[in-house]
């Protein structure tokens, strides 16, 4: 039956030749304790392994030694924007000085830089401007306009210079719209019961008709239409405009 390493004593290591002296088995049983420090203490050896665990100081000593520890350090607000540094450190050292890592320390940075370079343009040979969108809702502040300009030129190509700095800066709100909307309808119906004051009307509405229209049906003209306008407000109270036009 196998036996994880870490669980096993000194003692049982030794040969069998010695192990049953008294004077080794002695041995054996006060350096144990140091050996369990030892044992102990080695998870904490695995730094890369546990980089999603590590404090900022130690975090700190990594980006030190991985050569992340200036400006980028400087620009990254939250632990985890160090923590992703420190993560990326290789990848950004092997391709510093490249367009490519202008933009992924940025990305890091939760900002975004797009680069215009002279052939793209038609400007200055070895010439580059650049805009810095801040995609993340970080913020600039103006303290950090400098360490913008020193991280452009920490990793840009040695062969080109920049012409411009730009920042766009932005951000979101939560706002809530709400629309009314409105029907509009004209109906064209025909008077059929004449009645003192008002008319009834085919489509079932009440219209006021006016102290002239009273009388018998043939007292108006057969050619008389009524022209109906009703609007109705959807999400409110009913409202309702009736315009009656007789005529030939």
């Amino acid at each position: 039956m196998s036996k994880d390493l870490a669980a096993t004593t000194l003692q049982e290591l030794l040969p069998p030749v010695i192990a049953a002296d008294p004077g080794m088995a002695a041995a054996a049983a006060a350096l144990q304790p140091e050996l369990d420090d030892l044992a102990a203490a080695l998870p904490a050896l695995e730094l890369y392994s546990r980089i999603d665990e590590l404090p900022e100081p130690i975090l700190r000593l990594l980006a030190w030694e991985n050569r992340v520890d200036g400006v980028e350090w400087a620009l990254a607000l939250t632990l985890e924007d160090k923590r992703n540094l420190v993560k990326n450190s290789f990848e950004l050292n092997t391709r510093r000085g490249t367009r490519w890592a202008i933009e992924r320390v940025f990305e890091l940075l939760r900002m975004r830089a797009e680069i215009v370079e002279w052939w793209e343009e038609g400007a200055a040979p070895f010439t580059f401007r650049i805009a810095i969108l801040d995609v993340g809702g970080r913020g600039i502040q103006e303290s950090e306009l400098g360490l913008i300009d020193q991280l452009v030129e920490t990793y840009k190509p040695l062969t080109r210079h920049i012409t411009g700095i730009n920042l766009e800066l932005g951000t979101s709100v939560n706002c809530r719209a709400a629309a009314v909307p409105t029907l509009i309808a004209e109906l064209d119906v025909r008077a059929i019961i004449p009645v003192e004051g008002e008319m009834v009307t085919e489509a079932g509405f009440m219209a006021a008709a006016g102290p002239t229209m009273t009388g018998q049906l043939d007292a108006l003209p057969m050619a008389s239409e009524i022209t109906f306008g009703v609007t109705f407000a959807v999400g409110m109270a009913p409202q309702t405009t009736r315009t009656i036009t007789i005529g030939e």
